[in-house]
């Protein structure tokens, strides 16, 4: 009876809501990921427009938060600051100082009028929910510094794109500028993104990305991964020169659209690491939820590995057989991975920081031969790295010498990192070219 104020509606919403379906569930968000920060112990501010539909069922929403070393987390109600040009509402919130080497992660919840705070963003996330059908949170680090990696503009030799048990008949890992596939669901007008069309890094660039079609317009099931898995897998990572590494990495997944679409989110995808003298592989993010945009996973390693100083990573992207249920148990399954980096963990009070060395790189570019050259002796070590990780020779520093030569000869043209760390644990990286 709609005249009666519908007394029972809590009881309705509630119903709902424990099937996935909530009151507040076409709320849009505009918000930009926090940056990694340098500075610790620092307020911060958090913002997010949120544009609503049916703004009258509204009640509020909050922030969740939390600092991963620690576990548990934490709300904040999020003050109200006014409307937007373009219709939303401007929420701010504050989270406190966290230390040096923290990674902050958090989420948003949307609560209507009768109290009920289920949807969530980024979409599809939320602490109470299975953790194999979440995606990301919204992720940052405190106190670290961008050491090495690769945005895959170039060829990553080092990278494996297939290993000895991967199965899948297509859609195999590729380096290469993503070609976008779309699918249009049955009786719809909608054109719905089935891979992405852009890098990471630049938005026009290249990534790993599970195969490509010939164009655009080539139907969205011709480079898919099909009937199997496939995995992409880093060269051995020596971080023998960190304190404390911290691995960054943003991915693309997709496993809900295309056909019939009955059997939506049944395909896994698995990030793992291991220490390179081990079989023993530790899974890092384990998801059957698609995510159809760039999101930035964020970790230390020895949440994983203790003391681990070679470590190694692999993504799999999986389109499961299943016999069991209709159209075979597959999807359409989309997979890319972009900006691969490794930071240290950094505090930057006095304390712990000691000042950092004006390095004298020269020549840079090199042709045979750099020279590193400090201004005092102490003692630690200067390593090459070359840009996907690998370290190509490591040179002893002792407190009596203030000037390394290296040869460069033989190494071919283009970007490495030296990375040089005292005993102290002062570590400062420098990249240099290399030109013949």
């Amino acid at each position: 009876d709609l005249a009666n104020g519908t007394p029972h509606m809590k009881e309705l919403v509630d119903a709902f809501a424990r099937h996935g379906i909530f009151m507040m569930g076409d709320a849009l968000l505009e918000h930009t990921e926090l940056d990694n920060r340098e500075q610790e112990n620092t307020e911060i501010p958090v913002t997010a427009n949120l544009v609503l539909t049916e703004p009258a069922f509204f009640q509020e929403m909050k922030l969740v938060y939390r600092n991963r070393a620690v576990g548990t987390w934490d709300t904040l109600a999020m003050a109200n600051g006014g409307t937007t040009a373009t219709g939303g509402v401007i929420f701010n919130a504050t989270i406190p100082g966290q230390p040096a080497r923290s990674i902050i992660e958090y989420y948003f919840v949307v609560y209507d009028i009768t109290g009920t705070g289920g949807h969530s963003f980024p979409n599809r996330y939320n602490a109470s929910f299975d953790a194999a059908q979440v995606t990301i949170p919204y992720q940052f680090a405190i106190g670290v510094r961008k050491i090495r990696g690769t945005s895959f503009e170039e060829a990553s030799t080092d990278w494996s794109l297939a290993e000895s048990s991967d199965n899948a008949t297509g859609g195999d890992w590729i380096h290469a500028v993503p070609i976008q596939s779309t699918w249009r669901p049955f009786g719809s007008n909608l054109s719905l993104i089935a891979q992405t069309g852009a890098d990471h890094t630049s938005g026009a660039g290249k990534c790993l990305v599970t195969g490509n079609g010939l164009s655009a317009t080539t139907s969205y099931n011709s480079a898919d991964v099909d009937n199997g898995k496939t995995t992409a897998t880093t060269p051995a990572l020596d971080l023998t020169a960190f304190n404390k590494p911290i691995i960054e990495y943003y991915r693309w997944h997709g496993n809900d659209r295309g056909g019939r679409n009955t059997n939506p989110r049944t395909d896994l995808w698995r990030v793992q690491i291991r220490d390179t003298g081990s079989v023993l592989w530790r899974t890092v993010e384990s998801t059957y939820q698609a995510d159809y945009e760039w999101r930035r996973r964020i970790f230390a390693v020895d949440e994983y590995l203790t003391s681990s100083k070679q470590v190694q990573m692999r993504f799999i992207a999986t389109d499961a057989v299943n016999s069991s249920k209709v159209d075979n148990g597959q999807n359409n399954v989309e997979a890319a991975i972009d900006d691969f980096f490794i930071y240290e963990g950094w505090a930057t009070g006095v304390a712990e920081q000691p000042q950092r060395m004006d390095l004298q790189v020269y020549p840079n570019p090199a042709d045979n031969t750099v020279t590193v050259t400090l201004p005092i002796g102490v003692a630690g070590s200067i390593s090459l790295f070359d840009l996907t990780g690998r370290a190509l020779f490591t040179q002893t520093m002792d407190a009596g010498t203030v000037k390394y030569t290296f040869n460069t000869a033989s190494l071919a043209d283009g970007q490495y990192m030296l990375i040089m760390q005292t005993n102290n644990k002062t570590i400062q990286a420098q990249k240099i070219v290399v030109k013949h």
